[in-house]
């Protein structure tokens, strides 16, 4: 009987470990482009530092995709990261300095459009290095969503949550995931400690 359970829980372990690993949006949606759009994204919304709020914006940026693509098939999750990240500035207004320089973060090492007087390059464009790949690596499906599946939205700490929002705990993070209260099974209070921007 021991050995039964142990094999089960071996067998089980392996499945759902194959299934967290799943990429979270498919192959023709990834481009060199999208990578760098979404790891633009990342900073915008959450910073240079902030692994889980990275890793959970793109994974709800993908759920937004995949439930806007019911309506609109011909859809890219490059154009839900455009649209959907208001830090990054929309294309009806003109873009903050901060918006010129987040959007002229790319490949190459040089120094983006626009970057602040005074504040050193070099050292941020190793967190950008490591933004680039945390966005390719969360692509192959080799990062886990913190929220688990569970949110929808998410805020910083300017921004208040509007109609049937209801937090989520996604760990440690300095936004505020949210779901939306008609799909939530249960309703889950931000983690304590979270770190405020």
């Amino acid at each position: 009987m021991k050995k039964f359970i142990t094999t089960g829980a071996v067998l089980l372990a392996t499945s759902a470990s194959s299934a967290q690993h799943a990429p979270p949006i498919p192959e023709n949606q990834w481009t060199p482009s999208t990578q760098v759009w979404l790891a633009r994204a990342m900073v915008a919304e959450a910073g240079w530092t902030s692994e889980n709020d990275h890793i959970a914006i793109a994974y709800v940026l993908a759920r937004r995709w995949r439930r806007l693509t019911e309506r609109w098939p011909e859809l890219r999750f490059l154009d839900v990261i455009r649209n959907y990240c208001a830090g990054l500035g929309s294309y009806r207004r003109e873009l903050t300095p901060r918006q010129r320089w987040l959007r002229s973060l790319s490949w190459n090492d040089l120094v983006p459009e626009g970057w602040p007087e005074g504040i050193s390059w070099d050292r941020h464009l190793r967190y950008w290095r490591s933004i680039l790949e945390r966005s390719d690596r969360w692509s192959k499906g080799n990062l886990l969503d913190p929220c688990r599946g569970r949110a929808w939205h998410w805020g910083g700490t300017i921004d208040t949550p509007r109609g049937r929002m209801v937090p989520v705990n996604c760990g440690e993070t300095q936004n505020t995931f949210y779901n939306l209260s008609i799909e939530t099974e249960e309703r889950v209070a931000p983690a304590p400690g979270r770190a405020k921007r």
